[in-house]
């Protein structure tokens, strides 16, 4: 894989339509959390999350293929097997911009489609948490900004 640049994440952060793949049921997951900050942001977002018709009064897809809006962007947080069928579902949507789930080590399978869709030119965005990239994120993010910097692993 190869290493992700400040340019492909402001890429990524340009678009303003954007898919969350795992988008939990759990008020108080990351997911949540993140959605509502990207929201006040002013991103328009299309939860996904197979389980689920609505959470909190917004219509929940039940896959990517399933959202009729345009979109160039997802963010999937789901995992192991289902990420990479996920990661598969978005490319084949034509979405060029993937946040993958910042916290996670990738089975070789994985890795090897970020290789090929990276290759296809598909913009793929891993390693990073997207709080270190909004706008005015709260103070932790803040400081994981600021010491990602101080020692030389953000993004150049």
């Amino acid at each position: 894989m190869k290493t992700v640049s400040k340019a492909q994440i402001d890429n990524f952060m340009s678009q303003k339509k954007i898919a969350i793949v795992g988008f939990s049921r759990n008020p108080k997951d990351f997911t949540r959390n993140l959605s509502k900050d990207l929201s006040v942001r002013g991103y328009e977002l299309y939860p996904v999350n197979p389980n689920a018709n609505e959470i909190e009064g917004k219509k929940c897809y039940s896959n990517v293929n399933s959202i009729e809006d345009e979109i160039n962007a997802a963010m999937i947080f789901t995992k192991g097997e289902t990420l990479s069928a996920n990661l598969d579902e978005a490319v084949n949507k034509g979405i060029k911009n993937i946040w993958l789930n910042f916290d996670q080590k990738f089975s070789s399978d994985v890795i090897t489609k970020i290789e090929k869709y990276e290759k296809q030119g598909t913009n793929v965005i891993h390693g990073f948490c997207p709080y270190m990239f909004i706008e005015d994120p709260q103070f932790f993010h803040k400081a994981h900004r600021f010491f990602k910097k101080l020692f030389g692993s953000f993004p150049g």
